[in-house]
């Protein structure tokens, strides 16, 4: 893509009927594309993803250091 063009590439993925038909459900009640609907969710989900994984890092490193002190 041309990094000066403001164009979002078009994807393709897919799905199952009842899920993109609730997607769509949401975009109308929220006056929203489904393509908006469907990136908020997957940005949603790759925080969370990360989150988690810094989380478990956290707690990983917490561990070792209480490992080091022990005599």
């Amino acid at each position: 893509m041309d990094k000066k063009s403001n164009e979002t590439p078009v994807r393709r993925l897919r799905m199952e009927d009842e899920l993109w038909n609730a997607a769509e459900r949401v975009a109308l009640d929220q006056d929203r594309s489904v393509s908006w609907v469907i990136r908020k969710a997957l940005e949603e989900y790759i925080d969370r993803y990360r989150l988690a994984k810094r989380e478990a890092k956290q707690v990983d490193a917490k561990i070792a250091t209480r490992r080091d002190r022990k005599p």
